[in-house]
Formats: C-alpha cells, sequence, structure tokens
C-alpha cells in the first residue's frame, strides 16, 4: 500500500470516527423520530460517510425528527386543543418525544380537551414572578386523566386518571402575568396546580363541549355525505330572486308563488286568484300558504284561519310583509305553520323551525348535493335532539332525565357536567347554524358533523345509548305516605 493510499485510509477512518462520536451525542433511547439536531452531518455531500451511517441503521433521515407542532395538529385527538394552546401568551416549549407520549397515551375514545403547564407537589406552589413557577412541565388534560410527558425520552410518560385528582379549588391569578391557576387534589396527598391562560381557564372545571370545534371519529355516528366539494350551494340566497318593490298585494303573491314553487320546490303551485280562496292564495297538491300585505303584524286569528283551510294537508306555509306578534309565532309553533317575512326587496326570510325544516324539505326535492346535505343536516338533529329528550334538561328534555343522570353519578358531579358540556354544545350546534346557500358544502357538513359527535362523546363517557330509545328513568320514585305506614 502507497503512502497516499495510507494517508487516504486515515483520513477516512478519522471521518468516520468523527461521525462516531456525533452519532453517540444522541441518546439511544429515544424514539424513531429524534429531536433536531443542530450539527447533524449533511446528507449528500460525502457518499462513503452516508454507506457507512445506513450500514450502522443511523442515516441522517433518522436523525431528523418529526415537527412536535405537527404531531399535534394534524391528529383529530389533539388538533383542536393544540390550535387553542398555540394562541396562548404563554406557554411551554414542547418536544418531539413528548407530543409522541400524549399521542401514545390518551385512553382509547378519549381527546385532550386542553394543553397546559402543571406543577405536582405536597403543597400549593408559592406564586411567582414568573409566569410558571419552578418545577413546572407541560401536560395534556383529556376528559378522563392527565398525561405528563416525561422531561427525557429515556422516562416513561405519566398517565393520572381523573378519578384520581379531584377539582379543589377555582381559577385563581396568583402571578403579576395574571395566568390562571387551578387545582386539583390527588388522593395520595399531592396537589396538581394547572396554569393556563386566562381566557380557556375555566374549561378545567365546566369542560370544553360548549366550544370543541374537533372530535375523533366515532362508531356510534354514521359517516357524513361525501359532498365536501367546497363549492357553494346551487341555489345561493336570492340568486334568481325577483328583486322588486311591493307596490300591493299582486306583488307579495307573486313573490310568495316563486319562492313555493322555486325554493321550496313545490313544483306546479298556482295563485288561487283571491275569488273564495278561504284564507289560501297559492295552493299545491301538497302544500297552501297565505300572503299579508298589511300594515300591522299578523295575529294568531289568522294562523288558525290557514290552519284550518286546508287541514289534510301536510305544510301550511304563511308570508307576512309586517311581522307576527307573540301570539301568532305561539300558535305557529303548536300548528306546524312555517312562517316566513318577505323584506324590502322581496325576500322571503325563514321565521322559525317550521320554515328551517320546510326549506330543507324542498331542498331534498331539487336533488343534487343539496338534497344530501339536507338530508343530513335532519338526521343529525334528529339524533341530537332526542338525546337531548332522553338525557337532558334544556328545551326539549325533561326533569326526570336531569335527576336521574345526577343519581347515577353522584360519586362524580364534576365528571358529569363535563359530558354534559357536549350534550349544550351539541344541542347549541343544531339550533343555531350555518344555512345551505349562505355556506360551502363542506363547512355545513363539518359543522353538524361536529354536533353529532359531540352529543355521542357525552353518551359514551357516561354509559348510555346514543340517541337512546326513552327517557331516562330515575332508579328511585319519590317518597309518599304510603311508603311509611
Amino acid at each position: 500500500m502507497s503512502s497516499d493510499d495510507k494517508a487516504a485510509g486515515g483520513d477516512a477512518r478519522s471521518l468516520f470516527q468523527s461521525l462516531k462520536e456525533k452519532l453517540k451525542a444522541i441518546p439511544m433511547a429515544q424514539p424513531e423520530h429524534a429531536e433536531p439536531h443542530e450539527e447533524k452531518p449533511a446528507p449528500g455531500t460525502d457518499t462513503w460517510h452516508e454507506a457507512e451511517a445506513q450500514d450502522m441503521n443511523l442515516s441522517t433521515d433518522s436523525m431528523v425528527s418529526e415537527d412536535p407542532e405537527q404531531l399535534l395538529a394534524k391528529d383529530p385527538r389533539t388538533m383542536w386543543a393544540w390550535s387553542v394552546y398555540a394562541e396562548y401568551r404563554f406557554r411551554l416549549p414542547v418536544s418531539s418525544h413528548q407530543a409522541q407520549q400524549i399521542l401514545g397515551a390518551i385512553p382509547p375514545g378519549d381527546h385532550v380537551e386542553i394543553f397546559t403547564a402543571v406543577v405536582i407537589s405536597a403543597t400549593t406552589p408559592k406564586p411567582s414572578p414568573d409566569a410558571f413557577p419552578q418545577g413546572t412541565r407541560f401536560a395534556a388534560k383529556t376528559f378522563d386523566s392527565w398525561v405528563l410527558p416525561s422531561q427525557n425520552a429515556a422516562e416513561d410518560v405519566t398517565v393520572i386518571p381523573s378519578a384520581d385528582a379531584e377539582l379543589f379549588t377555582w381559577t385563581s391569578f396568583p402571578t403579576p402575568v395574571r395566568v390562571a391557576k387551578t387545582e386539583f387534589h390527588m388522593i395520595d396527598g399531592r396537589i396538581i396546580s394547572a396554569y393556563s391562560d386566562k381566557k380557556t381557564s375555566s374549561w378545567l372545571h365546566e369542560g370544553v363541549g360548549r366550544s370543541i370545534l374537533r372530535l375523533p371519529d366515532n362508531p356510534l355516528t354514521p359517516f357524513p355525505p361525501g359532498v365536501g366539494t367546497g363549492n357553494m350551494s346551487a341555489f345561493p340566497p336570492d340568486s334568481d330572486s325577483p328583486k322588486r318593490l311591493l307596490s300591493d298585494w299582486h306583488s307579495a303573491e307573486e313573490v310568495a308563488l316563486w319562492h313555493m314553487s322555486e325554493r321550496l320546490a313545490f313544483f306546479g303551485s298556482r295563485l288561487t286568484g283571491g275569488v273564495a280562496d278561504k284564507g289560501v292564495d297559492v295552493e299545491h297538491p301538497q302544500a297552501v300558504a297565505q300572503v299579508k300585505m298589511q300594515a300591522n303584524p299578523v295575529g294568531s286569528p289568522q294562523i288558525r284561519q290557514l290552519r284550518g283551510a286546508r287541514p289534510h294537508l301536510a305544510n301550511h306555509i304563511f308570508y307576512s310583509t309586517s311581522g307576527y306578534t307573540r301570539a301568532a309565532i305561539a300558535e305557529a309553533a303548536e300548528s306546524s305553520v312555517a312562517l316566513f317575512l318577505i323584506d324590502d326587496d322581496g325576500t322571503p326570510c325563514p321565521y322559525g323551525a317550521e320554515a328551517e325544516q320546510i326549506i330543507l324539505e324542498g331542498l331534498r326535492r331539487h336533488g343534487g348535493d343539496e338534497a344530501l346535505v339536507a338530508a343530513y343536516i335532519q338526521s343529525v338533529s334528529k339524533r341530537v335532539m332526542k338525546a337531548e329528550a332522553n338525557y337532558g334538561w334544556g328545551q326539549f328534555g325533561s326533569v326526570d332525565a336531569y335527576a336521574a343522570l345526577r343519581e347515577t353519578h353522584s360519586k362524580n358531579r364534576n365528571r358529569l357536567e363535563r359530558a354534559e358540556s357536549h350534550l349544550k354544545g351539541a344541542v347549541n350546534a343544531v339550533t343555531h347554524h350555518p344555512r345551505i346557500g349562505s355556506a360551502t358544502h363542506k363547512s355545513i357538513v363539518s359543522h353538524f358533523r361536529n354536533a353529532d359527535l359531540r352529543a355521542a362523546f357525552f353518551c359514551q363517557a357516561l354509559g348510555l345509548a346514543y340517541p337512546g330509545d326513552k327517557p331516562l328513568g330515575r332508579n328511585r320514585k319519590t317518597p309518599t305516605a304510603a311508603d311509611f305506614y
């Protein structure tokens, strides 16, 4: 071997030894995707070095870790909570192995509700002039557990069931920077002090069900229709509406006729002509409508007149240019009359749940993507409202169901209330929602998908059928005098 060859071999061994020293600096107990390393060998600069690294199963690609923020931002179980945490004014950094530990420790069927900074100690931490006291660590609060990733990859993740850490104090602001602190007392006597953004601190004891915008898929809910094109509805508001000044009752009737025929899909509707119409101005084999252009709001007697004109028909529609009295609105809700208010430019606007429902049915008659979206809206709304009727105590619930849940879950009232926040959020979502034509198909379907998943999670968390077949009954009856004689 020549002296030049020896020198070349010595240089190669020296470079290889240098590479090995750099590789030793990387903890071997790290997960498959390690933390980004600033002094890693640049790929492509020396083919010999790359070949040797591959032989050692330590290619340059394996030294590049996944972005922890991307890990948490893409997983359905964490993406919403991470989007909120990313907006915090004060927050702890998160490493790749911590993100992976959290994702691997989330209990089946659960999701992260809030990311926060915590201190676990024997006593309440003293106030600190900084945002967080000494010893603070990053943590994830799921519905049923605390997940605390380790500080380094060689240690295991810590999972504390929520049942072992009872809410003790409500939110306080012990630091000059006004970071909110909430305390939980563990069964072993230690204290979890959670430090969070003051805008979201209430979620730790109230739950996130009213606010959460993403939940993982749930087998209790059917999958939504595959319309997600992002296109606007084929029937956006007022696209073909005849814009006109309402000069007299004839023009108001023309608007109602167009609306029934085109928007509500009662094809072939016609004006009665005003002769002996008995309160009916527009008619169709499946529907009738009355139109009023008057100075005062429509009253309940006019609603009853329309409902009694063709009582055998399923659809009764009222159009007014001057609005409705409270009595008329109540009468319409009780007798299933759809109310529409014709505004100044001749556009009929829905006025109440019956009107919203008849619009959806019209979209179904039109067919196409609008029909799929309308059918999905109706199916989700029906499930959510049925769950509310069976288990809740709102507009559609019952006192007995509300009391029965509290009897069953009396040992952990906070868990029950956090679960109920999901049902309440679902009911609010199906009550106040974007309309077909005012938003993309994707946004509408996503809105109702989220509502469906919220209600289903409530039932899953409490071991209830979704949406249930009948209202929940109480385990014990109200005592009477006969029980004591």
